[in-house]
């Protein structure tokens, strides 16, 4: 049984732009990916250099392989994250638009963030690990995992010239999906939608300690039409946190805990119209 959000004590119409818990109230284009009708261009990173060892750094060689799927204009290219390795990746910023109508990330393989403030460095000043900006029509699936390793940042939240980063960061980008993969031990959120449309997200695993400081779970701000199913959170913060600007939102069957539920404040967003 659905239930409607509440408002001062009283039900927020279905017809309002932030639909919690509801049926999906907004068309999308999007749909699950399995490969069925894709020409795949397949990039292996270990092509481009890495050796997922789980020591080196592989940021350069999975920058290389995103600069190639993404210069393409042939059919779907996926760039695949073999299962069985770990890649240490330092911060990295993945910038579109692409020249396909679509590009695929599979991560099958383990994902490491630095260990050491001297591997952060690369980026942390701007607050965030891996970012993808202006990437329409991308799906990350899979059923690898992201580990942002955030103990030295649950401990001291800044440190000269750096703040503790978010995991994954998507901005302005449209028709997203996210599948299957899990995210543990953000230094801080754990994945964050900025000015994106028509993001799906779906049986997604995410996890920190209880005792983890701002590691929110998902962070939509200024985003609309978002559909998030089937996933579990568990944080130190917020499972679910929306920001101003956000609009025709769908949550269905999340578990949530621990952390502190889903999270938007009518009173100081102007997402509710």
């Amino acid at each position: 049984m659905y239930r409607k959000w509440k408002r001062g004590g009283h039900p927020i119409p279905y017809n309002n732009p932030l639909q919690i818990i509801t049926l999906f109230a907004v068309g999308s284009d999007l749909v699950y990916t399995n490969g069925i009708g894709y020409s795949q261009d397949i990039y292996n990173v270990q092509d481009f250099g890495a050796t997922g060892n789980g020591q080196n750094d592989d940021s350069q060689a999975f920058l290389k392989a995103w600069n190639s799927a993404c210069g393409t204009n042939k059919g779907t290219p996926i760039i695949r994250v073999p299962k069985g390795q770990t890649y240490l990746l330092n911060p990295l910023t993945f910038n579109g638009p692409c020249k396909s109508d679509s590009i695929r990330i599979q991560i099958d393989g383990n994902i490491v963030a630095p260990q050491t403030l001297a591997g952060w460095k690369a980026g942390c000043q701007y607050g965030r690990w891996l970012h993808f900006v202006q990437v329409n029509n991308l799906v990350i699936s899979g059923t690898g995992t992201f580990d942002g390793r955030g103990s030295m940042w649950w401990r001291k939240a800044t440190y000269p010239g750096c703040k503790a980063p978010t995991g994954l960061r998507f901005y302005r980008c449209d028709n997203l999906q996210l599948k299957g993969f899990t995210s543990v031990n953000s230094p801080n959120k754990h994945i964050v939608f900025q000015s994106c449309r028509n993001v799906f997200v779906d049986h997604l695993h995410i996890r920190a300690p209880s005792t983890s400081p701002n590691t929110d779970g998902i962070v939509i701000s200024g985003s609309s039409q978002i559909g998030i199913s089937e996933s579990f959170i568990g944080t130190g913060d917020d499972c679910i946190s929306i920001k101003s600007g956000s609009s025709y939102i769908n949550i269905t069957h999340v578990t949530c805990g621990p952390g502190h539920g889903i999270r938007y404040n009518i009173y100081m967003c102007t997402c509710i119209s």
